[in-house]
């Protein structure tokens, strides 16, 4: 069984991505739950605005584990 992939176009550039394996779900899931119990862990350290701006950045780090 081979992991599926698609080639996504934007303009004049394309990138082929591929399936996770079992094995790099098993590893994203960890490390969403890792990020996140990090984030609530700084419950109280920060002002509003900067948890914000830091909830956005867990976000994107999630996001790009994802595409690297």
């Amino acid at each position: 069984m081979f992991l599926k992939q698609g080639t996504f176009n934007y303009e004049k550039q394309s990138v082929v991505l591929s399936e996770l394996s079992g094995l790099q779900r098993i590893e994203y899931l960890a490390f969403v739950q890792q990020r996140t119990a990090k984030f609530d862990a700084e419950e109280g350290e920060l002002p509003e605005a900067e948890r914000q701006i830091a909830f956005l950045r867990m976000g994107m780090d999630i996001n790009a584990w994802l595409v690297s």
